[in-house]
């Protein structure tokens, strides 16, 4: 099973990069620290 390592690490540095993007998208310009959601 090590033939999946190289496949698994590219998935794992795609879906973060993904994850990232979209925590960007969702707070913008504003700290993620400066409140809660529900505070919009």
């Amino acid at each position: 099973m090590i033939f999946m390592l190289p496949a698994g690490i590219a998935d794992g540095l795609l879906s973060g990069g993904a994850f990232v993007l979209i925590v960007v998208s969702w707070f913008g310009m504003r700290s993620i620290s400066a409140g809660r959601i529900s505070e919009r």
